[in-house]
């Protein structure tokens, strides 16, 4: 008798030395095998693992054992959404329990740990000045960002949005340009943020990262048809035709992540041909892309050419860092259980 099967493969990265080529073979073949009965998944981290596995669960076991055929009690009937909004909802609450959180490094002191991105984030300062690329604004004189001030990750989308279709944020590493991204899903996806962005109604938001994209021997593969393997990923029975119905609407934000994530320099220059092709196609969508400056470089042919703005994240100000010490801190011993008694004053202690 089949069974339901959730099946997790590890994808932290091995040194091509260490890889066994026939072994990796059977591997993949085996895996291919099981794409059509089994629900699978990928992880790098014991804690994406751990997060993965809780909300798969949490979907998979009320469809296993929700209804079942009275003449054979052992087959389960799965029940999907049937509408276009309710797919839609269940896109957007995965995306929200799956970028929500952010794993912190600890110290001999404290363990990592997980926290919601909101308790930990403080606004990053971005910088369109001095290293911006203009000479794709069509004509149009770019006054979007003075010389003399840098602006908050609100201000820099709403202001390039009026005019581009697509903001290019470049950052150094660990600068927290995925952390920006996650702050941009989740504030335009709470009712009524979605302003402060320059959107004036809600937003459909859609997030791939660059190192997961798959665009075909010549580039055809869409940007719907990834979001729908990345929904596969997820469990979510979603395909290409609903996603790309909801990429042409209006109020459509797309977050790319990770450009530099892409090893090969051809690979990259293909993606930046990819991306050219999909902001055409979407026209109504808004796009950010993320990179390494070390993974953007035009005098390699790494380039996007689609109409945009290039904003620069600049570093922490000793205020900035003092603001995300103390949440740091005040996360790291608020999340920890609390002692039997008065927890407001144990709470007040921790802070």
């Amino acid at each position: 008798m089949e069974k339901p099967v959730m099946l997790y493969f590890s994808d932290v990265p091995v040194s091509p030395k260490k890889i066994d080529l026939q072994q990796k073979q059977k591997l993949d073949e085996y895996r291919a095998s099981l794409q059509p009965q089994a629900l699978m998944g990928e992880y790098e981290t014991l804690e994406e693992f751990r997060q993965k596995l809780s909300h798969h669960l949490a979907l998979q076991v009320p469809k296993w054992f929700s209804q079942k055929n009275e003449r054979n009690p052992s087959d389960v009937v799965v029940s999907h959404p049937t509408t276009d909004s309710d797919l839609l909802l269940r896109y957007q609450a995965t995306l929200k329990q799956q970028l929500g959180n952010i794993t912190l490094t600890g110290s001999p002191a404290l363990e990592n740990f997980a926290t919601k991105l909101s308790e930990t984030f403080v606004s990053l300062s971005l910088s369109g000045s001095v290293r911006a690329e203009t000479r794709f604004c069509k004509g149009v004189e770019c006054e979007l960002l003075s010389d003399a001030r840098s602006s908050t990750p609100e201000e820099v989308m709403s202001i390039v949005f009026q005019q581009h279709p697509l903001l290019l944020i470049i950052g150094d590493p660990g600068s927290g340009k995925t952390t920006l991204l996650k702050h941009y899903l989740l504030s335009c996806l709470d009712n009524g943020q979605h302003k402060k962005f320059g959107f004036s109604e809600p937003v459909n938001v859609f997030f791939l990262p660059l190192r997961e994209l798959n665009i075909g021997k010549d580039g055809d593969i869409s940007l719907a048809d990834n979001l729908e393997q990345w929904s596969k990923k997820q469990f979510l029975a979603i395909d290409a035709a609903h996603f790309s119905n909801w990429l042409d609407q209006p109020s459509t934000l797309v977050l790319l992540d990770g450009l530099d994530e892409i090893s090969d320099k051809e690979d990259r220059i293909a993606v930046c041909k990819w991306i050219d092709r999909t902001v055409e196609c979407f026209t109504k969508a808004k796009f950010v892309v993320t990179s390494r400056s070390t993974g953007y470089r035009k005098g390699d042919g790494i380039e996007i050419e689609a109409d945009h703005q290039r904003a620069d994240i600049m570093d922490f100000s000793p205020k900035q860092q003092e603001e995300f010490l103390h949440r740091w801190f005040k996360a790291a011993f608020c999340g920890e259980i609390p002692p039997a008694g008065d927890q407001a004053v144990w709470r007040s202690e921790q802070e």
